[in-house]
């Protein structure tokens, strides 16, 4: 992980045992500037930046492609080796509010509009 502003690497370790798929970095809604790190160990963790704490890890059932947060830093979407969409809520922790199947192929990658109204998969 780098720091631009500073011209810094603020982190150059391993964060997870297995294939990190996807990398995503973004800010909750509480403000809070987050590393979501995708994997094929079925699960996305979740660190703070800049000091790397690992605060969440989250379970899903089948390795993880790819996870977004929305630019208003309250949804995160993620996708996989499966034809579902995981949705979760990130105000207070990260809780699954829905599960969406659509299509009948893998999903590799997940993005939301500029309002966070909307996303794709």
């Amino acid at each position: 992980v780098l720091d631009l502003a500073g011209k810094r690497s603020i982190f150059s370790g391993t964060v997870a045992d297995n294939v990190n798929n996807a990398l995503h970095v973004g800010k909750t809604a509480a403000g809070d500037t987050i590393l979501l790190v995708s994997n094929n160990d079925c699960t996305v963790k979740v660190f703070t930046l800049p000091d790397m704490e690992r605060v969440a890890c989250l379970d899903f059932p089948v390795a993880v492609n790819y996870a977004a947060l929305s630019p208003d830093g309250d949804m995160m979407v993620c996708v996989g080796d499966s034809d579902q969409v995981f949705v979760h809520s990130v105000n207070g922790g990260f809780t699954k509010i829905n599960t969406i199947t659509e299509g009948s192929d893998s999903r590799m990658c997940c993005a939301w509009n500029a309002t966070g109204t909307a996303f794709a998969a």
